[in-house]
């Protein structure tokens, strides 16, 4: 388990509603503040996983597939260093 993972069940297993000066906020308040934490942290994973389920091929082929860059290094070089010489022009 990762440390965001045991982050994340902490803070659900620990969670209270928010008081502020006597007064509750309702239910709604609650899990629209936990809908909107949700959805920036679960792109991520949902991308991994919709990435992994779209890539055609064996389990070694999506890992080459994914996780690989298939350029070298230097023409990755070669390349940034074309970019780099356009952008001055402007």
């Amino acid at each position: 388990m990762s440390r965001f993972q045991g982050v994340f069940i902490f803070n659900l297993v620990q969670w209270t509603p928010i008081k502020y000066l006597g007064y509750s906020y309702p239910f709604w308040a609650h899990a629209f503040g936990w809908f909107t934490a949700l959805s920036s942290m679960l792109c991520i994973p949902g991308y991994m996983i919709w990435l992994w389920r779209n890539t055609p091929g064996d389990r070694a082929n999506k890992i080459r597939l994914i996780v690989r860059i298939e350029d070298s290094v230097s023409q990755l070089r070669e390349r940034m260093q074309a970019d780099a010489g356009k952008g001055m022009e402007l």
